[in-house]
């Protein structure tokens, strides 16, 4: 069941993924064509010109940015409120399985959406950046890859997993303010929204109180060299870890909980 609940999921979804990240990818190209146009054109424009034009660059990547990374959110939330809460809960909760099973689909398809988006970022800049490349005949690949061997492998990885279970707890915590915004006979939408701030403010106080990742500049000025940044900085991720694994059983076992044991539905 929890296939062809992921399936379903999927299936409704990937039309709106596809067409932002279309339509991303078509931003970075004709913010890379403004940006290519200022390098080589730079000395026959003037500063006004310029300014205009970069200002113009930064609001399409912008622009593009904030539309992909509110469609994710829209979707998440529009699609855990309206089948587990709104009137397709009523077909949801009589499917013959179990209340984990319907919660894992749905956090399981909103971190695959959410991948894919931060994908859809990552090969924008790409494409952003090969097209001011290829005006400059410069291979930006290479470019990239002296960037990560700069970084250093551990703490590419490393921060790339950290994310990974930030955006587990980002979806959670969506879903568990929508949940306990269902607790309220009246204004359930508004309550979500009180209890979202509420939980935003409260792990945001917690996270700066308890830091989550600890950087610590090693002695490397005295031998005179390094060779990435994972030599230079020594980040101890595990409290992060910690940190991010407690949000992510204590909010999916209260979602857990309000489905289960005080389901109301509209």
């Amino acid at each position: 069941m929890f296939g062809k609940l992921m399936k379903y999921e999927l299936k409704a979804t990937y039309k709106w993924y596809l067409i932002i990240s279309g339509v991303l990818a078509i931003l970075a190209i004709f913010a890379g064509l403004l940006a290519s146009s200022v390098i080589t054109g730079a000395a026959s424009y003037t500063a006004d010109t310029t300014y205009t034009i970069v200002g113009i660059v930064v609001l399409v990547i912008f622009a593009g940015y904030i539309g992909l990374t509110l469609t994710n959110y829209i979707i998440i939330i529009r699609r855990f409120y309206n089948n587990i809460f709104g009137r397709e809960g009523y077909l949801t909760w009589t499917l013959p399985t179990s209340s984990h099973t319907v919660l894992l689909a749905k956090a399981t398809s909103a971190l695959i959406w959410s991948i894919f988006c931060f994908i859809s970022l990552v090969l924008s800049l790409v494409i952003f950046l090969g097209v001011i490349g290829l005006s400059q005949q410069q291979n930006i690949f290479e470019v990239l890859g002296l960037l990560l061997e700069r970084i250093g492998g551990p703490l590419f990885w490393q921060t790339l997993f950290f994310q990974l279970l930030a955006t587990i707890s980002g979806i959670l915590m969506l879903y568990c303010a929508i949940s306990l915004g269902q607790l309220f006979i009246n204004h359930r939408v508004v309550m979500a929204f009180v209890f979202g701030f509420i939980l935003w403010v409260v792990l945001s106080i917690i996270g700066r109180m308890f830091p989550t990742v600890e950087l610590t500049s090693l002695s490397y000025l005295s031998s005179g060299y390094y060779d990435t940044l994972s030599d230079v900085l020594a980040v101890n991720f595990i409290p992060a870890y910690i940190y991010e694994l407690v949000k992510i059983v204590a909010m999916y076992f209260t979602v857990h909980y309000v489905t289960k044991f005080k389901l109301n539905l509209q």
